[in-house]
């Protein structure tokens, strides 16, 4: 009776131990190598737009690590309207994700002279929550408070590679 008591007591360690090693492997992107976006976009309210929105091209490229982390290290904002006045911060980004569709951004940041003062507008680096759809390959935020006073309205970028996550 006492083995079976054992036994019974084993088994249930062992079924509880496989249950919690599988909660904690996160999603990851596949495979590892490299990726761009040169479509995205960034939105953002700063208080050097006096926080009336201010949209950006963006264009994004890094590397899926072997741990399908998506480091972003280069994001580059577009040439038109005051996008050049522009600075992104806190470079390598981590795109890390908690599920198949979503994650965080971590680092991100941006600077920007105010018009007619000195210094700039700091947004950031913070991390913010992104949603990825594995169909599209579009990486995407919204509406995120950053230091600073600066709040990301939007982020939106489609990767292009041979992007896929797995569970």
């Amino acid at each position: 009776m006492q083995s079976l008591v054992k036994t019974a007591l084993l088994g249930s360690m062992l079924a509880a131990l496989g249950v919690a090693s599988s909660m904690a492997v996160a999603a990851g992107f596949s495979p590892p190598g490299p990726f761009s976006g040169t479509n995205g976009s960034v939105v953002l309210k700063l208080p050097s737009t006096f926080q009336a929105p201010m949209t950006c091209g963006l264009s994004l490229s890094g590397a899926i690590d072997a741990n399908g982390v998506a480091i972003i290290s280069s994001a580059v904002p577009a040439t038109n309207g005051l996008c050049p006045l522009l600075k992104v911060t806190g470079l390598p980004w981590t795109v890390n994700l908690s599920s198949t569709t979503q994650g965080s951004l971590n680092n991100i940041g941006f600077s920007m002279a105010k018009l007619g003062v000195p210094g700039d507008s700091v947004c950031g680096p913070v991390n913010v929550v992104v949603s990825w759809d594995n169909s599209t390959h579009v990486l995407s935020a919204t509406n995120q408070a950053m230091s600073g006073y600066c709040t990301l309205v939007s982020l939106n970028a489609t990767l292009t590679g041979s992007l896929t996550t797995n569970p």
